[in-house]
């Protein structure tokens, strides 16, 4: 039976494609005391064929693996007819198999994502006007034109958080310590060049912020990036983007969503002082 609770946890994977149940518990709007019933709920999809379990090595010697959840065809057929299936093909096959490093780095991207959910159901005056996971952006990708060459600009998620009247949209790229320097800087041309019109057109604001999630590398990592990320703005004549741009080192699954929006962990190109994400409420 589909209870409210389990169309919440069907509804919440065509939006995200892969969770764990914590992030489940979190994006359906219940507290970490829920979590139990919420296990219970994704059992319980699970042993009626509407969502696939699928198990992710831990990288601990002595750890357990970790369950993930995505939808399986009943999942799907059950969100179709009610018009709230996923866009394009579904092949619940193909969901499975997934390679590990691509499951830990989507998994992580949308903790960032689950973390701006939680922080709106914490602050009244926060509100959230959309979420976009990067499997959504890949449906209408941005693409930024040189001659005959067209690039697409995909972030790993994006954001639009409402303080009261105020809009401040994120757009993340999580890393985990495993892209060189040429890709990197590559990668920061692109996204200063997305950011005007390309990003505008396509995303309807101009509220944007930049954000690198370092989940991997630690602080020796955030500042390799904070010397790419600067070499590049000052190469192509950028320095008054700066602002654009912020770097940061913690653990999505860990943070608290408050510290990770609000607190002053992250820096910004040219700057050593510590500043927010965003204004806070």
């Amino acid at each position: 039976r589909i209870t409210t609770a389990r169309h919440e946890i069907l509804r919440d994977l065509v939006r995200y494609y892969y969770l764990i149940a914590s992030q489940i518990n979190w994006s359906i709007g219940r507290s970490s005391t829920s979590l139990t019933s919420t296990q219970e709920h994704l059992k319980c999809l699970f042993h009626g064929g509407y969502v696939q379990r699928l198990w992710l090595p831990t990288v601990q010697p002595l750890g357990s693996s970790m369950a993930i959840y995505c939808l399986d065809n009943p999942g799907y057929n059950y969100l179709a007819q009610l018009r709230m299936a996923p866009e394009g093909r579904f092949r619940a096959s193909e969901l499975a198999r997934r390679e590990f490093g691509f499951l830990r780095h989507h998994l992580q991207a949308n903790e960032l994502l689950v973390l701006a959910q939680r922080l709106a159901q914490r602050y009244q005056q926060v509100s959230l006007g959309a979420v976009k996971t990067d499997r959504q952006m890949r449906r209408e990708p941005v693409y930024l034109s040189s001659g005959n060459q067209r690039t697409a600009v995909i972030p790993d998620g994006w954001v639009d958080l409402r303080l009261g009247s105020v809009q401040q949209c994120v757009a993340f790229e999580l890393d985990r310590d495993t892209e060189r320097r040429k890709k990197i800087e590559a990668k920061v041309s692109q996204l200063v060049e997305f950011s005007g019109d390309p990003y505008q057109r396509a995303f309807g604001t101009t509220s944007l912020t930049i954000a690198w999630g370092v989940a991997q590398g630690g602080q020796g990592r955030v500042e390799e990036l904070m010397r790419w990320i600067e070499a590049v703005l000052a190469s192509e004549d950028k320095k008054h983007e700066a602002d654009l741009f912020r770097v940061a080192s913690f653990d999505p699954a860990e943070v608290d969503p408050a510290h990770a929006y609000f607190g002053s962990i992250w820096r910004r190109p040219f700057d050593q002082r510590l500043v927010p994400l965003i204004g806070g409420p």
